[in-house]
């Protein structure tokens, strides 16, 4: 990849993280598709379309582009954090589980809920009282930001 195609990707992933902030999932999500027609293996890519996914409450295609992330990028712990939510959202509680020990285990620092030493405990009480849109809007106090789905 040339430096304008990196300076391209680079601006329209900015422009999908702005539609995702402006609660425009759908547009972030369509952004998102037609890059990943170009760059089907970019990390960054798949992760903000898991993202704008999840916002739309679907969890089952967010899990498979965030899978696919994690499996690309297994050093990024934003993209196991991210497929961990998916998974719980899904009732998939185990794999949620080990999705966010392994974010924890990549960066110590992140966000306070895989942050917890009790991370399984609070895994599986928490997302066994959940419905998928509070399951969303956990996943968006992850990033400082509103829920807009309630």
């Amino acid at each position: 990849m040339d430096s304008s195609e990196a300076n391209q990707l680079r601006d329209t992933f900015g422009k999908i993280v702005g539609c995702i902030q402006q609660g425009k999932s759908a547009d972030a999500e369509t952004l998102a598709q037609q890059v990943l027609q170009y760059h089907p293996n970019e990390p960054n890519i798949l992760r903000v379309l898991g993202a704008a996914l999840m916002r739309q409450g679907k969890f089952e295609e967010a899990a498979k582009h965030l899978s696919i992330c994690a499996k690309i990028a297994p050093e990024v712990a934003e993209g196991h954090e991210q497929y961990g939510l998916a998974l719980a959202s899904l009732g998939r509680l185990g794999e949620a589980e080990e999705s966010l020990q392994t974010a924890m285990k990549l960066d110590p620092t992140a966000k306070p809920f895989i942050r917890s030493s009790q991370v399984s405990r609070r895994c599986r009480a928490r997302m066994r009282n959940l419905k998928k849109h509070e399951i969303a809007c956990l996943s968006t106090t992850l990033t400082g930001k509103k829920c807009k789905m309630r």
